[in-house]
């Protein structure tokens, strides 16, 4: 069963900005296209659209609290995020700041945001700005470890005394790997040799772990 709901229709202006390097495309909802895999990919390839690593919709309906933070209160919004290959995810801490960066930009006494995205809620603090760079931070909650917290199959791991895990990689080797979520799921690949981290490494386990069936 899709837990995602049907697929938003967009506006056609945008707002593009980056989080250390990590840029993503603010839209709001609108008519002028709807977001479909297809779509997305589109507007988020690099040579032949926008360009960028995924896509933050500010849903239009739910845009403001009653006061809009107007009495000092936060300012809520709802979200929804894509990745640049049209998934939907959970929530991404550089996509949140960049749209706390949009948002900020047309109120200079916004201070507090609350976001409601990927069936939770967080909390965002614009803390200043300085010419185009604004500084926010992000409260994304307590991180939690292990295959549960990222809905993986404990019968794939092996626990390990440290509190990582083994999983097998790619060419059945024994990768040491610790599974953590901050609300969306990571798997961190730990290796005490750069070596084990070359472009061409990573282009075999990127792959291979996101279509990890028991992930």
């Amino acid at each position: 069963m899709n837990r995602w709901p049907p697929r938003p229709s967009l506006s056609r202006s945008f707002y593009k900005a980056h989080g250390l390097g990590n840029d993503y495309l603010v839209f709001e909802e609108g008519d002028g296209w709807e977001a479909t895999p297809k779509n997305i990919g589109r507007v988020c390839d690099r040579f032949r659209g926008v360009g960028a690593d995924g896509i933050v919709v500010l849903s239009a309906p739910d845009r403001a609290s009653s006061d809009g933070g107007a009495s000092g209160g936060p300012l809520e919004v709802r979200l929804r995020m894509f990745n640049p290959d049209g998934g939907e995810f959970e929530r991404s801490g550089n996509g949140l700041r960049i749209l706390g960066s949009y948002l900020a930009r047309t109120d200079a006494a916004l201070r507090r945001i609350v976001a409601h995205v990927g069936g939770d809620h967080v909390e965002m603090t614009v803390h200043g700005r300085e010419g185009p760079r604004h500084d926010i931070s992000i409260d994304m909650g307590s991180a939690s470890t292990g295959p549960v917290a990222i809905d993986g199959d404990v019968a794939a791991f092996e626990r390990r005394d440290s509190g990582s895990w083994l999983l097998r990689g790619p060419e059945e080797e024994r990768l040491v790997v610790v599974p953590v979520s901050v609300g969306n799921p990571h798997l961190v690949v730990l290796a005490t040799d750069l070596d084990d981290f070359s472009e061409a490494r990573l282009a075999q386990l990127g792959p291979f772990l996101t279509q990890h069936p028991s992930l």
